[in-house]
């Protein structure tokens, strides 16, 4: 069984189990599914259960590529530990909205 699920289609997505350093090259991988159609897109994490610094990569990451494709993402319901993360980081204005 996959560590990590990424469930949803039209902008919504959910993204479910661990982010780190050993998921995240493989959801980085699910890039073009998440940036596939057109409009806003928006990413529930309330169903990961664990993450690190490599997920706090990967969403910076994702932002950026919003901005270089014109798009509008939005996090929702980010996991304590990465507020934390990106607020010592001072990158928490970045993933919020």
């Amino acid at each position: 069984m996959s560590a990590w699920k990424l469930h949803g289609e039209d902008g919504r997505f959910e993204l479910h189990g661990r982010l780190d350093f050993d998921t995240v090259p493989d959801v980085f991988a699910a890039t073009e599914r998440l940036f596939s159609g057109s409009g806003e897109i928006l990413l529930d994490l309330s169903a990961v259960d664990a993450c690190n610094s490599a997920a706090l990569a990967l969403l910076l990451e994702w932002r950026a590529e919003a901005g270089r494709r014109r798009r509008q993402i939005r996090f929702r319901n980010l996991p304590q530990a990465l507020i934390a993360m990106a607020r010592t980081s001072e990158s928490l204005d970045l993933l919020e909205n």
